[in-house]
């Protein structure tokens, strides 16, 4: 018997109406199962770069704390030495900075100041300090107005009109408030951060309330300039991505205790992602992967079930033929 037109042009359709029902069928789930995966893998990677980089700045930031914590006890030991007289000869006072750059060589110069705010005391290297009338300074008047016996300063200019940072201590003797304050190099500083850093592919700095530098890498900015970050004022600790300079960036900032500064770290995201990247590069592959074994399977199973319906069709063709032949004979029988 001859094939019917329709029968042929239902099997030419066939094939492509077969893979397309049998690829939705498969691709549906594990498309959205892919992208569920892949967005739940993002958003855990993301928050455990953030957790990672956050982490190391609160590490920093209390190693920073306690550098300070102690360079405030140095100085409050001043009071307690035995050479330390009032009102202090220059003898005592080089002395006195000798014990502070025995104990850190970030100490630049000390001063002793009378109840008047007056710096009857000095040691270091601008002897025009001794005798200057500190009493009109930001540092000087907070530390007097405030309960705290001690305070930090941010980074400033001052008399010798060179960056440098204060730590005054007030001590009340026969009610009589006496100030000792040291000022420390902030380019030490920084070597020290490096330091604590080291190793850590990422960039730290110190930044005040007002989002100027007090300490920061040359090559990402200059002394009392403005960062182009400021993180939330006085929130702890936490991370943020910040498209930084037009690169993405990764900034974590844990918020000093010991000073009003924020520590500021920054990793390019490539490399604060960079696990995250990894692990989603393996998922795009074995995706891949996935769809190449689906398509094959689904060409295979497609061509398989195809030729089945064609064999069963044939078959069918041909039975028919036959009954319709013994039927013809049957009816020539009748008529004979």
């Amino acid at each position: 018997a001859n094939s019917h037109p329709g029968t042929d042009e239902y099997y030419r359709r066939l094939p492509h109406r077969l893979f397309i029902g049998l690829l939705i069928a498969f691709m549906a789930p594990l498309v959205i199962l892919s992208l569920y995966f892949h967005f739940q893998f993002n958003v855990t990677l993301k928050e455990s770069g953030k957790l990672h980089l956050t982490t190391l700045a609160e590490s920093q930031r209390n190693t920073i704390d306690l550098f300070l914590q102690e360079r405030v006890v140095n100085i409050f030991n001043l009071f307690h030495s035995s050479y330390l007289e009032i009102p202090p000869s220059t003898e005592d006072m080089a002395q006195a900075l000798q014990q502070l750059l025995e104990m850190s060589d970030a100490f630049v110069d000390v001063g002793f100041l009378s109840p008047a705010g007056a710096q009857i005391g000095y040691a270091g290297p601008y002897s025009f300090l001794r005798g200057k009338d500190y009493s009109k300074e930001r540092w000087y008047q907070t530390l007097m107005s405030q309960n705290a016996n001690y305070y930090i300063s941010d980074i400033y200019l001052g008399f010798r009109q060179k960056p440098h940072f204060t730590i005054a201590v007030k001590q009340v003797i026969e009610g009589k408030p006496f100030v000792v304050r040291a000022t420390l190099d902030p380019d030490k500083f920084y070597r020290f951060i490096r330091t604590i850093g080291q190793g850590k592919v990422a960039n730290s700095a110190l930044i005040n309330r007002e989002g100027k530098y007090q300490v920061v890498d040359p090559a990402k900015g200059g002394l009392l300039g403005n960062s182009p970050y400021m993180p939330p004022m006085m929130t702890g600790s936490g991370a943020n991505e910040v498209a930084a300079n037009g690169d993405p960036e990764l900034f974590a900032y844990s918020w000093l205790k010991e000073a009003p500064w924020v520590l500021v770290v920054d990793q390019p995201l490539k490399i604060a992602y960079a696990e995250m990247y990894r692990v989603r590069r393996i998922m795009i592959a074995v995706t891949a992967l996935f769809v190449v074994l689906l398509f094959s399977v689904t060409g295979i199973t497609t061509n398989r079930l195809l030729l089945r319906a064609q064999a069963t069709d044939e078959s069918r063709k041909e039975l028919k033929s036959q009954l319709f032949h013994a039927a013809k004979l049957v009816a020539v029988g009748e008529l004979a």
